[in-house]
């Protein structure tokens, strides 16, 4: 007779996943032991904090490492500000502003009942425009102020001259992320803008314009910003540095966009002596300088009153701060808003940041942090010269420049070498948007005041207690701050694995950009130059 089929013994089951249990830092709660790590290592070491972590409803995403990291930084940083805020600063460098800062801000009365008083010297001003020269005297006190309309002005490393600053010009002036929102014409786009649209026509009712007023008002700023995004550079373009850099003298500016006041402008805001740029993306400014003729000044008046009360909506009295969420609810998804200790906190360390940092890193990382964390990147560079060593289908000649780009990159670590100054800068506890505007006029000098000079290697562009880090090809440096040398990245107690698996892949991340798309276009000193 035929043989009996079988059923075939089950495969025996998968060994017990092994670990050491003294692997300081590590956190068994967070694990998902169903799974084989080798199978899915993401779902082995992620999928118990993933099950039991709702996503609060005052954020878009939620991180294990990042979000959390953030919300403890933040809520140390409220201690110190509280405690400052309170007279009591213990010897914090500029304790005394920081506090007014933080007070400031946590005043809800007080910005309650000023409502939009402080925009009224700012709108007259907008309304005195009558011509291009004035419209280029007044898009200059708004750039100071931290107001971002039609373009951007800023000081930049050169990006094929890495040892000195330049003045950079950029595209800029949109309210919505970038080109593409005024541009596609998928269903989510339109509805984006519709949402727009309407957001802007309520922020000119709080303003105190009339319903219809306001509605024709929106329809003019979504006009003038379409014109802006049809001549701006798309997000993939940006990240090519051969598009976006274009060395012109204050002349050759002057001859791609003749209709904008230029030495008005540069004299308003208080450098007419700048006379080399780089124009990252010549056609928006020959757009730029067309419509300075083509949209009528009635029209670049709207413009500009929305882009005043949209930077300063979040500073304002509780109707505008609740209509500008409204509209941030739309592009984030977030369902609250963030209370208000949060939002100052974090304003305050936007624009006084390595003044908040000083007690922070001494709080929480310390010189000894920092040396243990310098040892880690150290490893992982050596990791990477011998990936490089063993390339084959590098040749010599590149793989000679690639570890001479490697040995030279810069590392910082924790904290600057020396610390800004904010010596000068004027916050009193009257008017946060006051604070915010001279901030932001102190920021604008400081940065306006590096052009032409040499580069400051030893400049931060993050704040040391932010969660994050990043590499920066002109410089060819590697920047990691206090804010993110802390659990579940990094701690001195961890085992040396556990720290590698944290802050050692965010190492190797960073490092990886100084060869990417963008960063290999870079040589060991931050020019622009194919070295390949």
């Amino acid at each position: 007779p035929p043989p009996v089929a079988t059923t075939p013994p089950p495969p025996p089951p998968p060994p017990p996943v092994s670990y050491d249990p003294d692997l300081k830092g590590a956190e068994e709660a967070a694990l998902d032991r169903s799974v084989q790590p080798c199978d899915d290592f993401y779902q082995f070491a992620c999928g118990g904090w993933i099950k039991s972590t709702p996503i609060p409803d005052d954020e878009s995403r939620w991180t294990r490492g990042f979000s959390v990291l953030q919300e403890d930084n933040l809520k140390a940083l409220r201690a110190i500000l509280e405690r400052d805020a309170a007279g009591d600063a213990k010897g914090d460098a500029y304790g005394q502003q920081l506090g007014d800062f933080f007070a400031s801000c946590m005043d809800e009365a007080a910005i309650t009942q000023r409502g939009a008083r402080d925009l009224e010297p700012e709108l007259k001003r907008i309304e005195g425009v009558r011509d291009g020269k004035t419209l280029a005297k007044e898009l200059a006190h708004l750039h100071s102020v931290g107001v971002g309309a039609a373009f951007d002005l800023d000081s930049e490393v050169d990006m094929k001259d890495a040892a000195h600053m330049i003045a950079g010009v950029g595209q800029g002036g949109l309210g919505l992320p970038d080109r593409d929102y005024y541009l596609k014409d998928d269903q989510r786009s339109k509805d984006i803008r519709a949402a727009y649209e309407k957001h802007v026509a309520a922020t000119f009712v709080l303003l105190g314009e009339k319903t219809k007023r306001a509605a024709a008002d929106a329809r003019t700023v979504l006009k003038v910003e379409g014109e802006l995004a049809s001549a701006s550079l798309t997000r993939v373009d940006l990240r090519d540095p051969q598009k976006v850099y274009h060395h012109m003298t204050l002349a050759e500016l002057k001859g791609i966009a003749p209709d904008v006041s230029w030495d008005g402008y540069l004299g308003a805001i208080g450098f007419p002596a700048i006379t080399a740029f780089n124009v990252a993306e010549p056609e928006f400014f020959k757009k730029l300088a067309a419509m300075t003729r083509s949209v009528p000044v009635h029209e670049w008046k709207t413009y500009l009153r929305w882009h005043l009360a949209k930077s300063m909506s979040p500073h304002l009295s509780q109707g505008f701060v609740d209509e500008w969420f409204a509209f941030q609810q739309v592009l984030t998804g977030a369902k609250t808003l963030q209370p208000r200790w949060k939002r100052c906190v974090k304003e305050v360390d936007h624009m006084m940041g390595e003044a908040l940092a000083q007690p922070f890193v001494k709080l929480y990382l310390g010189e000894d942090g920092k040396h243990m964390a310098e040892g880690m990147v150290a490893g992982i560079e050596t990791s990477m010269k011998g990936t490089l060593d063993s390339l084959s289908w590098m040749d010599e000649a590149t793989r000679t420049k690639a570890e001479e780009k490697l040995a030279k990159i810069l590392n910082k670590i924790g904290y600057p070498a020396h610390w800004r100054s904010y010596d000068g800068l004027a916050i009193t506890r009257g008017s946060l948007v006051g604070n915010v505007a001279n901030a932001s006029a102190f920021e604008v000098k400081r940065e306006l005041e590096k052009v032409g000079k040499a580069t400051d290697k030893d400049e931060w562009g993050m704040t040391p207690p932010t969660v994050n880090a990043y590499y920066d090809p002109t410089l060819n440096e590697m920047v990691f701050p206090a804010g993110i040398l802390q659990p579940p990245f990094y701690a001195k107690g961890n085992t040396p694995a556990v720290n590698f698996g944290g802050i050692g892949t965010v190492v190797g991340h960073e490092l990886t950009h100084g060869f990417d798309d963008e960063g290999r276009q870079f040589d060991a000193d931050g020019n622009l130059r194919d070295w390949w």
